[in-house]
């Protein structure tokens, strides 16, 4: 049966070429992983990447490139990325190259691996290394620092735009995954004194994700001052899930502890009224400023 609107193709036309097109998409896509299989390159599933402000954690309201991986291991009932848990979330299939190559060029000082689940990726290590490295090299370029070449270079930086300096490097990780590998990396590249580094933004599911069982708690052993827990508050019950965590690994202190009650579901004021109560002086109060700033938007914030 044909629509009402002139031009509109019948219903069942419509369907055929959504299926069309959705089979050129994975040939494109099918391609993309050949071809760089073929040059040997580690390539991974992005589900999506873009430049906006940081919403959460130290480095909230600073600009990120954020690159989203697709799929993921849990199910959070709660969760407000599930268009990109399953395969047909990619988007692109792209090598650590080219990824470190579109953060260097987007002439941020942050990036943010987030999913999805990044630490899925059997190249997540190695991508990681390769922006902490590609940081540390912009930020050696230049060569001799006398005054000569500092006037040339104060020059050539007032007719271009200033390139960006180490990278901080943020890993949000939904803390089923072991980071023990990643954290041997950190202590390795730390020892070379490269001045990009990198932390964990690790989630800790509290019971009403319905995922708490899922936690790796070997990891909160790990953890230091460049690393922040994070607990989604989806009840008042879940606040003292989080402080019986938080006593039983001795977070407080150690690491960042972020408090992030679900906008709309759970009242900030409760929370800070806990953090009170309980003299949680070490902990933040974490409201979401991208769904402040762009309420209802799931992608590209």
């Amino acid at each position: 049966m044909t629509r009402d609107k002139g031009n509109d193709l019948p219903d069942w036309l419509e369907n055929v070429v959504a299926k069309e097109e959705k089979a050129r998409r994975q040939a494109v896509q099918a391609a993309e992983r050949r071809a760089a299989a073929e040059n040997r390159a580690e390539i991974m599933p992005i589900a999506e990447r873009f430049v906006s402000v940081n919403g959460e954690g130290p480095r909230s309201g600073r600009l990120a490139a954020f690159i989203r991986f697709a799929g993921c291991n849990l199910r959070c009932a709660w969760c407000d990325t599930a268009w990109a848990q399953g395969s047909d979330s990619v988007s692109e299939w792209r090598t650590t190259e080219e990824l470190v190559r579109w953060v260097r060029e987007a002439g941020v000082e942050c990036v943010t691996l987030t999913g999805g689940e990044p630490l899925l990726q059997p190249g997540a290590a190695g991508l990681v290394e390769a922006l902490v490295r590609a940081g540390a090299a912009a930020a050696d370029e230049g060569g001799a620092t006398s005054y000569a070449s500092l006037v040339e270079r104060a020059s050539a930086a007032a007719e271009e735009a200033p390139a960006a300096g180490p990278l901080f490097v943020e890993i949000e990780t939904n803390g089923s995954q072991p980071i023990r590998p990643l954290v041997a990396l950190r202590d390795r590249l730390a020892e070379e004194g490269l001045p990009g580094r990198f932390g964990f933004t690790l989630d800790c599911k509290l019971p009403a994700s319905g995922e708490a069982r899922a936690m790796n708690e070997d990891n909160y052993a790990l953890l230091g001052a460049d690393d922040v827990v994070k607990f989604v508050i989806a009840e008042e019950d879940d606040l003292d899930a989080m402080l019986a965590v938080v006593e039983a690994h001795g977070l407080g202190g150690r690491c960042g502890v972020y408090l992030s009650p679900i906008m709309g579901v759970v009242d900030p004021a409760v929370v800070v009224d806990f953090m009170r109560e309980h003299a949680m002086a070490y902990a933040t109060l974490q409201l979401q400023l991208h769904k402040i700033i762009w309420p209802g938007v799931e992608r590209g914030v």
